[in-house]
């Protein structure tokens, strides 16, 4: 929190105040409480084989930490700088930040719980109290224990803030550089409107947007490509002060969360942010409704891209297509296939190990149901959502956002996940084979004298060409940046108004939504594709075939 006030000076962009309670003074409440021994013990009689007894264990050791006292010092002190900071009995946001003496960089985000809208001195002691027993919830135990954490060297920090009103704007997440290949000269955006949860557990599917770091640093226009999503839900407060989750309208869903101007502004601040701390950030944002105020809320280390080598490959080719289900947002490139097993809920028992989960959307407590399975196929979501961060810890293909995959798909039957055919992720009827293939490209030279240039034509691949050893790209076709990208002929959009077919036009509105001229869209598509490219090879040179 102190970081982001220092760090953060862009007009039009602040960071809610707030106060924080340290790690130290979790210790303090363990050992006033006499805790430790009693926690031990409890943790002791874990299963640490087929965590048969993870639920019963965890709520024995929440139950003893939310019986205990708080220091009177910390509920003295935590109560003045509440007074303080919510001018009486304000709202607040209470969030936990875990600390490990281990490895600071693992990742525990999701896996302790942060309360909204805590108002009273009374309830902000509760939700400290409740934060500290989040450390023992039940996927938390299970993390430290598979990644060899010591239960004894755990602590958890706790951040105060001012409450946001997202519900009245908008809210999202910010990753300085690409979630899915690592390419480190943009910035990725997610954007819904109302309070952030509809994102990260996937009820609604965010706009995108890419962000090119040398443009922002030079003071060029810097915005490469930006994807409108479904925003299909909106969250929001009730009069009672109860998160109420509604349909969004459609004329929200039909235009963007963040201006152009916006998304460079909070991009700049991410990547002063990063400098700063020295290592690429995933750091959550919102814009307060009722004064229009984008505000910073947190930043952590982005833990699974940055700590990859980005130049060794695992190559995945399908042999031939097959008939296409369905598709959406394609997270890893991996492909998988496999009986296809409808879900509605983590509690079902029939998924068997290796099966494919196909589901309307994926929440934290969903992870021991998905470590058994072999891919991921959602309705709803986005890259930041649960189902797309467990997919990519767990090292499993998902494809996500396809809208009504549990309608398109039959339960138990044999399908093929193929996310290795660029950002769009493809669920195929069948078992398609598909051929693997590994490359280290870590120290490779390139010829002294001859240049060598890819040919390429799909923008969505750029990004993880780019670490193929290479010169730029010495041919990029444009008919294939159209069949890609576009997927509209252009005399179409042209002569939209003239065209006869009643279902093609339908077609072009769903493919174009947000967009009254439709050759506006083509042209906006076109640059983005060229622009995609470009800047995946900057600053080499990419050669354009007109």
């Amino acid at each position: 929190l102190g970081e982001l006030f220092q760090t953060v000076t862009t007009p039009g962009m602040q960071v809610p105040d707030g106060f924080a309670i340290t790690g130290d003074a979790f210790m303090e409440f363990l050992r006033l409480n006499n805790l430790e021994p009693k926690l031990l013990q409890i943790l002791d009689n874990l299963d640490r084989l087929s965590f048969g007894n993870l639920a019963r264990t965890g709520e024995t050791a929440r139950t003893l930490l939310l019986q205990a006292k708080l220091p009177e010092t910390l509920a003295h002190e935590a109560s003045l700088a509440y007074r303080a900071l919510a001018d009486g009995d304000g709202p607040v946001v209470v969030r936990s930040s875990a600390l490990s003496d281990d490895d600071p960089a693992a990742n525990f985000a999701g896996l302790h719980d942060s309360f909204r809208n805590v108002r009273g001195e009374a309830a902000l002691l509760q939700a400290l109290k409740a934060c500290f027993a989040s450390v023992f919830n039940n996927r938390a135990i299970k993390y430290r224990q598979e990644k060899g954490f010591l239960q004894e060297k755990m602590s958890l920090a706790i951040g105060v803030q001012r409450m946001v009103r997202a519900d009245l704007g908008g809210s999202g997440v910010a990753v300085t550089l690409d979630p899915e290949t690592g390419f480190r000269n943009v910035v990725h955006i997610s954007a819904i409107w109302g309070l952030g949860e509809n994102m990260t557990h996937g009820s609604a599917t965010p706009d995108e947007y890419r962000v090119f770091k040398p443009n922002l640093a030079r003071g060029y226009d810097a915005l490469l490509r930006k994807e409108l999503g479904a925003k299909e839900h909106r969250l929001q407060f009730d009069s009672a002060g109860t998160p109420r989750n509604s349909p969004t309208p459609g004329a929200d869903r039909a235009r963007f969360v963040l201006t152009d101007e916006r998304a460079e502004e909070l991009a700049r601040c991410c990547v002063d942010i990063e400098a700063r701390v020295g290592r690429p950030m995933d750091i959550e944002w919102a814009i307060d409704g009722s004064d229009d105020i984008l505000y910073l809320l947190q930043a952590r280390p982005e833990t699974v891209q940055s700590v990859q080598n980005p130049h060794v490959f695992t190559n995945y080719h399908l042999e031939r297509k097959g008939l296409s289900l369905i598709s959406g947002q394609a997270i890893g490139m991996k492909v998988v296939s496999g009986k296809a097993r409808i879900l509605r809920s983590q509690r079902e028992q029939e998924l068997q190990p290796g099966e494919i989960i196909v589901t309307d959307l994926v929440h934290p407590d969903w992870e021991p149901v998905l470590e058994l399975a072999a891919a991921i196929v959602t309705n709803k979501g986005g890259r930041t959502s649960h189902a797309s961060i467990m997919a990519r810890e767990l090292g499993i293909p998902a494809v996500v956002g396809c809208g009504d995959a549990t309608e398109r798909i039959t339960d138990g039957e044999w399908i093929t996940v193929s996310c290795c055919e660029g950002s769009t992720g493809n669920v195929y009827r069948g078992i398609v084979p598909y051929v693997l293939l590994e490359h280290d490209f870590s120290g490779t030279r390139l010829p002294a004298k001859t240049r060598v240039k890819l040919i390429a034509g799909d923008p969505d691949s750029a990004f993880r060409l780019s670490f193929y050893p290479n010169d730029g790209v010495g041919l990029m076709r444009l008919e294939f940046l159209i069949g890609h990208c576009i997927r509209i002929h252009p005399m179409a959009l042209v002569r939209y108004e003239q065209l006869p077919d009643t279902e093609l036009r339908r077609l072009i509105d769903e493919r174009t939504t947000g967009y009254a001229d439709k050759k506006e869209y083509f042209v906006d598509q076109l640059a983005q594709g060229i622009a995609v490219m470009a800047a995946a090879f900057y600053p080499k040179e990419v050669i354009v075939r007109t």
